[in-house]
């Protein structure tokens, strides 16, 4: 687990409301759903507001920090592109803002434990999906 290079296997294809997440993401930093009516923010991506039911949706900016809540290190793996990045990490991160985002973690086994601050980056993979990656936030 270190500053690798980003695997390149399987590609999910997005649609629908991921396919707003990552346009929003790959062209301008981590984004959040946001209601507009309530300002409630959300993550994943969905058709209604989780808080107030709206169908004002929209992404807004996220600052992309946030804390690694809980983690696992994976030590084997079927997916081609990323047999040369085991064993790789993967972060549940709490974004500042409150929603949960899944990524992988780019830093030392030693730094992936429960409660680190982490920035989380977006690697593009293609004009449609990027691979989002928390590393120890050191400012």
């Amino acid at each position: 687990m270190s500053e690798a290079s980003t695997p390149r296997g399987y590609v999910p294809r997005t649609t629908g409301n991921d396919r707003e997440f990552f346009r929003a993401t790959l062209f301008g930093g981590l984004h959040l759903q946001t209601c507009q009516d309530c300002g409630h923010r959300q993550h994943p991506p969905r058709y209604l507001c989780a808080a107030c039911h709206s169908k004002a949706l929209d992404f807004q900016p996220a600052s992309g920090k946030g804390r690694v809540l809980t983690f696992t290190v994976t030590h084997a793996t079927r997916d081609r592109g990323w047999t040369d990045h085991v064993p790789y990490g993967t972060a549940l991160v709490e974004t500042d803002e409150g929603p949960r985002i899944v990524t992988a973690w780019r830093g030392t086994r030693e730094e992936l434990r429960p409660g680190v601050r982490v920035r989380v980056d977006i690697d593009p993979i293609n004009e449609e999906f990027g691979l989002l990656w928390a590393a120890p936030d050191r400012d």
